[in-house]
């Protein structure tokens, strides 16, 4: 037991020696490696700081992450002011405002042209418009002295069947009579593709036809008819005192303004 304490305290005296014992000398190359290794390592550790400041919030730090640690005192990015974007909303209004100008502009002009005896009628003339057999609207005449028949919204009739032109036919009045034509209504094919039938009969384009009280029309392929009508008040004294019209007169549950310009016509 006496010798095992003796070795103990030799070796604690040889440690105590080799506290005071200078480093290992190691070659120049070895200690520029090390040196380059624990710069890289701080590198690194200020690359993390400032990717941990990305996902705080800052996006300044990612924009950053290529630069050097000394760059991290420039000053922050410079941000838009209020006053351009007033001008990029006023732009904006002035884009909307003329866009409207260029669909007008799209419209394609009317190839028709008032003739100067043209005139607002001066008696009820309307259209009745049928479909399938039945009447389905009424287009009152005695506003304007003339409509437009198209497929075209700023029509005054508008027709969306295909074979409907743009511009397809007017109707025109005339206020009085002269040597070679009488006053009333006339319709004129505008040079439609599909063009106009009277009656069962087509018309020659950009010519004036003469439309009397009970005529049918109709515009291309469309299924609807268009029957001119006028007030049973200034039809009566044109037609002939029979006793079928005495008898249409008096029974109530006959409606003279759609039977007497049939009789009419047939006359």
């Amino acid at each position: 037991m006496a010798d095992v304490g003796c070795t103990f305290t030799k070796i604690d005296n040889t440690a105590n020696e080799n506290r005071h014992m200078p480093p290992p000398f190691l070659p120049s190359a070895t200690v520029e490696i090390t040196k380059s290794m624990s710069e890289g390592c701080t590198e690194k550790s200020q690359l993390n700081e400032k990717k941990e400041t990305l996902v705080e919030g800052d996006h300044t730090a990612y924009n950053m992450d290529n630069v050097g640690a000394g760059s991290c005192d420039m000053p922050p990015p410079c941000l838009p002011t209020k006053p351009p974007e007033k001008t990029e909303i006023a732009n904006e209004g002035s884009k909307e405002k003329a866009s409207p100008t260029k669909k007008k502009e799209a419209v394609p002009e009317l190839p028709y042209k008032e003739p100067s005896w043209s005139g607002i009628p001066d008696e009820l003339y309307s259209l009745e418009v049928l479909k399938n057999g039945s009447i389905v609207s009424t287009i009152d005449l005695t506003s304007k002295p003339f409509h437009v028949f198209g497929r075209l919204p700023n029509c005054d009739v508008s027709l969306e069947h295909p074979s409907v032109s743009r511009y397809h036919a007017v109707i025109q009045y005339k206020t009085s009579d002269t040597s070679n034509s009488e006053k009333g209504f006339y319709i004129y094919d505008l040079g439609s593709t599909h063009g106009t039938i009277v009656n069962k009969s087509p018309l020659e384009p950009r010519r004036y036809y003469r439309l009397r009280v009970g005529y049918v029309f109709k515009f291309g392929g469309s299924s609807r008819l268009f029957i001119l009508q006028v007030s049973r008040f200034l039809l009566l004294p044109w037609l002939p005192e029979t006793k079928t019209l005495r008898r249409i007169l008096k029974d109530p549950s006959r409606d003279p303004v759609r039977t007497l310009p049939r009789i009419f016509a047939r006359s």
